[in-house]
């Protein structure tokens, strides 16, 4: 839900935002005010996602700025009016009002979405820098902690759990750690906050999970509780507050795993201002899981420095480089053969991060145990060069994951073969496809240059000779823009410019085309643009009456959604699961619009309408900007 606060001395017009803005945008909530007094008492006593503020010569937005900057308030501002004065308009804006809408000669419907979609996206894009900040402030105490490997634990938990406070905004915080086998909670830590607000004395350290309220909740559930109205929330669990205890409003309670999936702790945070979202426990769940996981390195490092030592002395001897990495991506074990294969000088304190071996052998190690982590399974194969004297050694790399094995502890074996003489047989095969690759240039570039000269021969074909060469012509373009896709790095691509582009390369000018993509660009693959490209074709050419083809975006979940629609003849029922397969009778577009959306790390899929055809991109939020 997005809580708007309107500001407007004009009746008819809040009326008017009270009837069309919850009905063209249900998750936008209106709260309406008619004073700059009466909307900052409103902004202190609840949450507003966005001020929408009516410009009038009695209702001034300058007030309004100065008023919000005094109080500290940064709650982003919409300015409408229908006395757009430049003067007026230039100090707003440069005060930080975060857009304008005029009022003036608009239609309802179209003016009332379009503040609705402004809405969304203004505040969508506060939602996202906020989570930004908060992001980087825990990276930031993530390095810090790394810092204190040398401290006691105790250390770090409470520098964690001060942290987790500060972040989330709460006023208090505490840390438990869950033991399985008796069933209970133990506390490692209070908050600074909890402390001084708790006249308890002599609290129990020691709790048994099955005499908990809700605060034991995510151990026995293994799910975040957040509860944003404490006296009136109703659960059963909820056992009361002992006497003496702070005073609870807002709880956010989150479980902390190990990298088996079994729950090892507690944590949570109480008495943020406003109420405590998702983001929130994400941010508190990924801090916490962090400082638990340095804990259990520290004890697996102890477990294994023993016994590396036994099998790296019977191992030296031997042809294939040996290593062991922890779960938590420590490099536990490494035997003389494996330091070469590594390309290292020389011999490393063990035990060690991983990441911290600065080597192309050592980052393929890496990408083949992360790929495991990600997709299962039990082993996976690489391999790598390093020199060796003046000559250059191969070597195959399996890494076999211990999971899941008996009597051995979790992480990934990595053997190393020298596999030399093998690879001079790939050698022989990469220069075979490298002739291929040269063969091909020539190819296609003569066929480009043929292109024009067919298209223009095209108007006096008949009609088999024309349908020949639209299959020629569309082949063409499909390997000009295929052979380069996923091949070079992603570049930020305004959709406005993208979409003119294809507009202009496909669309007759009788076509009404509408492109509602201003100011947002996306960091996609370098073919980007052919995508538009392709669905013009796609809607022109298949489309058999479409006279009108829309792009637009909206934002939700804060994931980018960039909508294609026509008003054509739409998509056979028999192709639609098929739609993006590599060709359909000789023709490769949507099989290209697919490949190319996921090397930009995107995903498509086909939206079924009663009219039309429509696509619809789905954009990460690290992949996109608005400005």
């Amino acid at each position: 839900m997005y809580s708007l606060l309107l500001v407007s001395t004009d009746k008819g017009f809040t009326n008017l935002s009270l009837k069309f803005i919850p009905h063209l945008e249900s998750s936008i909530k209106v709260t309406p005010v008619n004073s700059v007094g009466a909307a900052m008492v409103t902004l202190g006593a609840t949450a507003v996602d966005i001020v929408l503020f009516d410009h009038s010569a009695d209702n001034d937005i300058r007030d309004m700025i100065r008023t919000m900057d005094r109080a500290g308030l940064s709650t982003p501002v919409l300015l409408v009016t229908k006395q757009a004065d430049v003067d007026m308009l230039s100090e707003a804006i440069n005060d930080g009002v975060a857009g304008f809408v005029d009022r003036n000669g608009k239609d309802p419907l179209e003016y009332f979405k379009n503040i609705c979609d402004r809405t969304v996206i203004t505040v969508e894009r506060a939602h996202a820098s906020a989570d930004r900040l908060t992001s980087m402030k825990r990276l930031a105490s993530l390095v810090e902690m790394a810092k204190m490997s040398d401290k006691d634990f105790s250390e770090i938990v409470n520098y964690a759990l001060e942290t987790a406070v500060e972040i989330t905004k709460s006023d208090s915080g505490f840390v438990a750690r869950y033991d399985k086998d008796r069933r209970m909670l133990r506390m490692l830590a209070w908050s600074k906050g909890a402390m001084k607000r708790c006249d308890i004395t002599n609290y129990p350290v020691e709790f048994a999970l099955d005499t908990t309220g809700v605060w034991g909740d995510p151990i026995r559930n293994g799910k975040s509780v957040i509860i944003n109205d404490y006296e009136g929330d109703c659960r059963l669990l909820k056992k009361g507050i002992p006497e003496g205890h702070m005073a609870l409003k807002r709880i956010l309670l989150v479980p902390l795993f190990a990298e088996d999936g079994g729950i090892i702790g507690t944590g949570g945070v109480a008495n943020k201002e406003s109420e405590y979202t998702n983001s929130d426990e994400s941010q508190l769940s990924l801090l916490l899981g962090e400082m638990f996981s340095m804990f259990v390195r520290r004890e697996t490092l102890k477990m294994y420095s023993a016994p590396a030592q036994v099998v790296k002395e019977l191992t030296e001897v031997g042809p294939i480089g040996l290593a062991f990495i922890t779960t938590e991506m420590d490099l536990a074990f490494l035997n003389r053969v494996g330091i070469r294969a590594m390309g290292l000088d020389q011999e490393v304190e063990l035990p060690v991060i991983a990441e911290s071996i600065k080597t192309p052998q050592m980052q393929t190690i890496i990408d083949l145990v992360n790929r495991l982590r990600t997709h299962g399974g039990m082993s996976l194969k690489g391999g790598v060069s390093t020199k060796v004297g003046n000559k250059t050694r191969s070597y195959s790399i399996t890494v076999y994951s211990t999971a899941g094995a008996e009597d051995m502890h979790p992480g990934f074996t990595v053997i190393m073969t020298d596999v030399t003489d093998l690879m001079r047989l790939d050698e022989v095969a990469s220069r075979v496809k490298e002739h291929v690759s040269i063969l091909e240039g020539p190819v296609l570039d003569s066929l480009l240059t043929a292109r024009p000269f067919l298209l223009m021969a095209r108007p006096g074909l008949s009609d088999d000779k024309v349908v020949a060469v639209d299959k020629l012509n569309e082949t063409i373009l499909f390997m000009a823009d295929y052979k380069n896709v996923g091949m070079m790095q992603p570049i930020w691509i305004d959709l406005n410019d993208a979409a003119r582009e294809a507009r202009n390369f496909t669309v007759s000018a009788d076509f009404k085309v509408n492109i509602r993509t201003n100011g947002i660009k996306v960091l996609a693959d370098p073919a980007f643009p052919s995508v538009f490209r392709q669905l013009f074709v796609n809607s022109v050419v298949h489309g058999e009456y479409t006279s009108e083809i829309t792009i637009k975006c909206t934002i939700v979940d804060g994931s980018l959604k960039i909508i294609y629609e026509d008003n054509g003849i739409g998509i056979d029922p028999d192709m639609r699961a098929n739609i993006f397969d590599l060709v359909y009778e000789g023709k490769f577009g949507m099989f290209l619009i697919y490949n190319i959306v996921t090397a930009s790390g995107f995903s498509i899929k086909y939206v079924p309408r009663t009219t039309g055809t429509a696509f619809e991109i789905d954009v990460p939020a690290s992949k996109y900007t608005m400005e």
